[in-house]
């Protein structure tokens, strides 16, 4: 049985995934440094897990549906 590959726009997927994470993580430290009076290094450690994990979910998402788009 023969397997079907399927091309899948790597870069354009990472991308789109990639600014979402980063507006989404922005806006939820901005909002949680207001409302909890964090500082700078709170802020930033906050930012980079936000980002980190919004990225991964958003990037899997977006894979996931282009494959089922195409396949």
């Amino acid at each position: 049985m023969k397997r079907k590959n399927i091309r899948v726009p790597i870069k354009r997927i990472k991308n789109n995934a990639l600014v979402l994470s980063v507006l989404g993580a922005t806006a939820v430290s901005v909002y949680a440094s207001k409302k909890l009076g964090l500082g700078l290094g709170t802020f930033l450690v906050l930012f980079a897990a936000l980002w980190f994990g919004i990225f991964v979910l958003a990037f899997t998402f977006m894979l996931r549906s282009e494959i089922a788009k195409r396949s």
